[in-house]
């Protein structure tokens, strides 16, 4: 009798690094773990503990309950509330907030700007960022320089270079925007 395979969180784990532009090295390093077993734990080859499940998740900023959850066989949607994801604290008068994404790769992020607000800091990660100022107007701040962006804009940048956004007007701002290496 022929033994069927099911590597879903392989697969998951898999796509999360090849998403991420890693190799097996680059996540090994990170998490404390040979290559040649994150190579065996992606191909399905080997168990893999709870603890060392956890430290791929951490790095990859995944929780792990997302990593094991089954896929929907009839294909459906995954919708959700407004209120729904991650709220991190990007500052005062800030309202940033991680939509979710399950396992697509990319993470997704909508940040509300009171009049006057701003990311308290910069940041730079991994990958690019892809941000459409849906209304009001925003500063990108990017390498030392300041670029305005209008209502119905799209930005896009490669990540690993400082940059922060500020509403410099006084009236509410909001942008939409995706980062293609997550780094919350």
């Amino acid at each position: 009798m022929e033994e069927v395979r099911d590597n879903r969180l392989g697969d998951r784990l898999r796509r999360l690094r090849r998403a991420r532009g890693l190799t097996l090295n680059d996540v090994a390093g990170a998490v404390g773990l040979s290559h040649t077993f994150v190579s065996m734990v992606e191909r399905g080859l080997t168990d893999i503990s709870l603890a060392r499940f956890r430290r791929l998740a951490d790095f990859y900023g995944v929780r792990a309950s997302e990593l094991l959850l089954q896929e929907e066989s009839q294909g459906r949607p995954h919708i959700s509330a407004p209120d729904v994801g991650l709220l991190i604290d990007r500052g005062p008068g800030v309202t940033y907030r991680l939509l979710p994404n399950l396992e697509h790769g990319a993470q997704v992020m909508h940040v509300r700007f009171e009049a006057g607000a701003g990311f308290t800091n910069a940041l730079s990660h991994a990958g690019a960022d892809i941000v459409w100022v849906i209304g009001g107007e925003l500063t990108l701040e990017y390498g030392g320089e300041s670029y305005v962006i209008p209502a119905g804009t799209c930005v896009s940048y490669e990540a690993s270079t400082a940059h922060s956004f500020h509403n410099r007007t006084d009236a509410p701002a909001e942008l939409l925007g995706v980062s293609t290496a997550p780094y919350w």
